[in-house]
């Protein structure tokens, strides 16, 4: 989805560790959300057929493991600005 979406340059997969994804997205609220809503869509996927489980994701966002802050599946726009204000407090 990446490389289709032409965001080879402004998102990276960093590691993928057990159930969980690291990229490095481009401090921009548009970019954001687009990888916010295709990792979200992803992640919660049923792989199985007739799983009676459903996968749940969420998504954080930071300038380091430290700082990380939950951004809401399907955040808008303002949303995502408001937590990376957080973020530079």
């Amino acid at each position: 989805r990446i490389d289709s979406a032409g965001y080879q340059s402004q998102i990276k997969v960093i590691s993928s560790i057990y159930d969980s994804i690291y990229l490095e997205v481009l401090d921009d609220p548009a970019i954001i959300q687009w990888a916010n809503n295709n990792l979200i869509e992803c992640m919660t996927k049923d792989f199985m057929p007739n799983q009676s489980v459903p996968n749940v994701a969420e998504s954080e966002i930071g300038y380091s493991w430290a700082s990380l802050k939950p951004i809401p599946n399907n955040a808008t726009l303002d949303e995502i600005n408001s937590t990376r204000q957080l973020l530079k407090a």
